[in-house]
């Protein structure tokens, strides 16, 4: 399982909304130049087969962050658990492993991601599944880079 977390510029003077995505190809992907003002991100893959554990399920927390939203796009047989398990807890949950875009971008993606974590702070959307789309316009590998 591969976690890992974005730069954070310091010096604000607030607490950042703590992010956790769960996607597996993000994890992986280059996402150099993606702005998070205000925010602290980190990405995990999930686990990679059935012989792989997720620390959520197994033993009752993430190690990757104790985040404030988590969006979960994980897909294989430990996404239904690790969202089950998440929603046992107060966090707040974005569920979008089905509805995502294959063909958009990594940075698209990730601006997807935390458009709809903070859509889901804020009370946007019809229900706590509720995932903002791109437009096509920007699915493109133009600067889409400040989130």
């Amino acid at each position: 399982m591969l976690h890992r977390s974005l730069p954070v510029k310091p010096g604000l003077p607030f607490r950042r909304v703590r992010l956790l995505i769960e996607d597996e190809s993000l994890a992986q992907a280059s996402l150099a130049g993606c702005e998070t003002a205000g925010m602290e991100i980190a990405v995990c893959s999930g686990p990679s087969s059935t012989h792989d554990i997720c620390p959520l399920v197994v033993e009752g927390s993430c190690p990757a962050l104790d985040a404030d939203v988590v969006v979960s796009n994980l897909d294989g047989p430990w996404a239904v658990s690790i969202e089950r398990a998440w929603r046992q807890g107060p966090k707040t949950v974005v569920a979008t492993g089905s509805e995502r875009d294959p063909d958009a971008t990594p940075k698209a993606r990730f601006a997807a991601c935390v458009g709809a974590a903070l859509c889901a702070l804020i009370g946007r959307g019809d229900d706590e599944t509720a995932t903002p789309t791109l437009p096509p316009a920007s699915r493109d590998s133009s600067d889409n880079s400040r989130v």
